[in-house]
């Protein structure tokens, strides 16, 4: 029994995602209480029933806040609902767990999760959630629902997921030169088809990253961005985990594309060079590697001083592995063309995006092209417009086009305006008055009024309607500086005025009115969207043809890309790790494959495996979150150790200059926030971005190994890693 609800201040609800039981209840209960029809259909929440029963929440919420600065964060109840909540500008989200298969941590990091999910299909606009259209709103919402349960699977079946970092299919040299050649080939061809600003090109196998190209000038493709462009991914084109049936496509280079059926279902800075992509594989052999690679000089390695720790008691601690979610839940949607659409009287149809077009009607065409609008980050913007045009390859293989949209520019500006005015909101209260002191407030301003200036300079002569939206950028802002904006940042008084307080609303929901218009009605001209429609199909066709005699490679390396067989002779004891180079937010972790379909009686022992890692993550990222940042612990008949070091750019070892201290916030990952950029910045305050890297390194160990060998092994095992990475990761010249 789930859900989440996102609620406005009037109080709206903005979204809403409940499984069966949780859907039926509410109404049962509003049903009982006389707030909801009782008209027998209980498939769908009632709205008036929702808002009654969550409105309170918000409102305490509010009260506290406003009062006491000190709003609560979660509620647990005697019948065993658990409520988390937490609020993302002006909306509360509120995820909901009635059975206990979800714990308290976990729900704080789907909340976080799907602000970020949200970010990328609406930007800043989150109330575009909520359309006026209840058809419109029903088939967001469904699109939503389907997306955020992709996430809980694969959080509780991926490593990559877990973890939060991207998993880079380790594959030969000669198909990794095939795959940059080819995705550079339909790059070129994609802009000679008339996109000249697509500027990245990646290939997906599941849930690892293949290949990934990108043009000499873009912005780097954050791993961030890659894990929800995967996650878009596998929601549109669902597919089998199981080996078997990867393998049971068959594909000949004389079958129609048209008609294959496709299942339901960083350099750490940037540089001159123009992509990166998965090196060889650690498995290959010695001649492979002489002959791809060449010879590799020794690299820096860790102290050993990092892994000098003491055991730590074992904590009855109550971590939950989240339960996953069936497969089948997805049956991939495409937009009908243009003159087959039926109009929309209650919305403009130019305000539908891409995402609820694409969720319109069933059609074969589906499964061969999809595209998107998808905001992502970018050193100068928060949600900076780009579109996705996807396309499947084989069962589980998707190639992803990624092209910026014009005038994104201003995107970056509004989006510093509105990041300005959520920090002057979070500066009210009894603590505020207290945070603006010492000329922080005045900056503030300073930046506000330079972004704004920014804006309406870019929107002055511009046409479609956008004339009256910077008229009214005007007249708001205008209001905001008569109404003492200045004024109260340079006071310590601790809430605006009332006057001032509202004319801050009004500018942020203009700005917001803004960048919809901007871009989230974007729609290429029509004959340009055949254009590109076409030109997709032949890209396809291009690396259908260059890809599918590896077919069966692929899909064996998506299902066991890293085994651990590998490191059992040089490590005696060691049962699993997960390697996490923070820098790039890249993992390397032996596969974990748990039998699809386990003989009756038997006992899989990858299944138990399964778990005890899932535990083993969970517990160092709540000791991470208390501070902690090395650690061994024995449980039963394993042990577990876990370690976090800095070091510069050239593997130097760093000591942090502040102690690492618990703060309140997003959770370790990089979904949900930027903890270990923040966790960085932190621990060295004077050194500049970029300057500091970070690793992870946890290990289950067998019960018996003494901790002085563990310690050891988890040295060398970081050395032999770290060498590992830092050849995959070094720049590749041209080809």
């Amino acid at each position: 029994m789930k859900g989440l609800v996102v609620i406005n201040p009037l109080p709206d609800i903005v979204f809403f995602w409940g499984d069966a039981e949780f859907t039926t209840h509410i109404n049962r209960l509003g049903a009982r209480e006389g707030i909801a029809e009782q008209n027998g259909i209980l498939d769908e929440v009632d709205q008036n029933a929702l808002v009654q029963f969550f409105s309170p929440l918000l409102a305490s919420h509010r009260f506290l806040k406003a009062e006491l600065d000190n709003p609560y964060s979660s509620i647990s109840c005697e019948n065993g609902f658990l409520f988390v909540l937490r609020q993302f500008g002006e909306h509360l989200y509120i995820a909901v767990c009635g059975d206990g298969s979800e714990s308290e941590d976990f729900l704080k990091r789907k909340l976080y999760v799907f602000r970020r999910l949200a970010g990328v299909h609406y930007g800043p606009v989150i109330d575009e959630l909520r359309p006026d259209s209840s058809h419109d709103r029903k088939k967001r919402w469904s699109y939503m629902s389907r997306l955020i349960n992709t996430w809980a699977h694969l959080a509780s079946t991926e490593q990559s997921f877990l973890v939060e970092a991207v998993e880079r299919l380790n594959v030969n040299q000669a198909l990794n030169e095939t795959c940059i050649n080819m995705l550079e080939q339909a790059l070129s061809k994609v802009r000679s088809g008339g996109d000249k600003h697509a500027v990245h090109a990646l290939l997906l196998v599941n849930t690892k990253l293949l290949a990934l190209y990108s043009s000499r000038n873009a912005c780097e493709l954050q791993a961030a961005d890659i894990l929800a462009i995967t996650l878009v991914v596998r929601t549109l084109f669902p597919t089998g985990d199981s080996l078997e049936e990867l393998l049971s496509f068959t594909y000949t280079p004389s079958t129609p594309l048209s008609v294959r059926r496709v299942t339901t279902e960083r350099s750490p800075t940037p540089s001159s060079t123009e992509y990166y992509s998965p090196s060889s594989s650690v498995e290959e052999t010695e001649q492979e590697k002489s002959e791809g690679q060449g010879d590799s000089s020794p690299l820096p390695v860790p102290s050993r001083d990092m892994f000098h720790t003491p055991i730590i008691p074992h904590e009855q601690d109550s971590f939950h592995t989240p339960a996953a979610v069936q497969d089948s839940f997805y049956t991939p949607h495409q937009p009908a063309p243009a003159s087959h659409r039926a109009p929309q009287p209650e919305q403009n149809p130019l305000l539908l995006s891409a995402c609820e077009e694409a969720v319109d009607e069933t059609a074969e065409r589906s499964q061969e092209y999809f595209h998107m609008p998808a905001f992502l980050q970018t050193p100068l913007c928060t949600h900076s417009p780009h579109l996705l045009h996807c396309v499947p390859i084989m069962p589980g293989t998707v190639l992803v086009i990624v092209s910026e949209v014009p005038k994104s520019h201003l995107a970056g500006h509004i989006c510093q305006c509105l990041l300005t005015l959520v920090t002057t909101e979070m500066m009210q209260g009894k603590k505020g008055g207290s945070a603006r002191e010492g000329g922080q407030g005045r900056n503030l301003v300073e930046v506000l009024e330079g972004n704004v200036k920014r804006v309406l300079d870019a929107t002055r002569k511009m046409k479609g309607g956008l004339e009256r939206v910077h008229k009214d950028l005007v007249n708001r802002w205008d209001l905001v500086r008569k109404g003492g904006l200045l004024e109260y940042m340079d006071s310590t008084a601790a809430n605006p005025p009332p006057r001032l307080e509202t004319a801050l609303s009004e500018f942020t929901r203009t700005l917001k009115v803004l960048f919809r218009l901007l871009f989230l009605t974007y729609k290429p001209p029509q004959a340009a969207e055949d254009k590109q429609r076409e030109t997709m199909d032949t890209v396809q066709e291009l690396v259908s043809k260059k890809i599918c005699d590896y077919k069966d490679y692929l899909s064996v390396k998506a299902q066991r890309n890293v085994t651990m067989t590998t490191y059992l002779e040089d490590f005696p004891g060691l049962i699993h790790f997960l390697y996490i180079d923070r820098s790039m937010d890249l993992v390397i972790a032996p596969a974990i494959n748990v039998t699809t379909h386990p003989e009756p009686g038997s006992f899989d022992h990858t299944a138990v495996l399964k778990v005890k890692v899932w535990e083993m993550v969970r517990r160092w990222q709540h000791y991470l979150q208390n501070s902690f940042t090395s650690s061994v612990v024995r449980d039963g008949d394993f042990c577990y150790s876990y370690f976090l070091w800095f070091e510069d750019p050239s593997g130097n070892p760093l000591s942090p200059q502040q102690p690492v201290k618990q703060v309140q916030g997003a959770p370790p990952g990089i979904l949900a926030g930027h903890y270990y950029r923040d966790l960085c910045a932190r621990c060295f305050p004077t050194m500049p971005v970029g300057a500091v890297n970070c690793y992870e390194l946890m290990c289950m160990h067998v019960g018996v190994v003494p901790a002085e060998f563990v310690a050891s092994h988890c040295r060398k095992l970081a050395a032999m890693l770290w060498e590992t990475s830092g050849e995959a990761h070094s720049p590749i010249s041209l080809l």
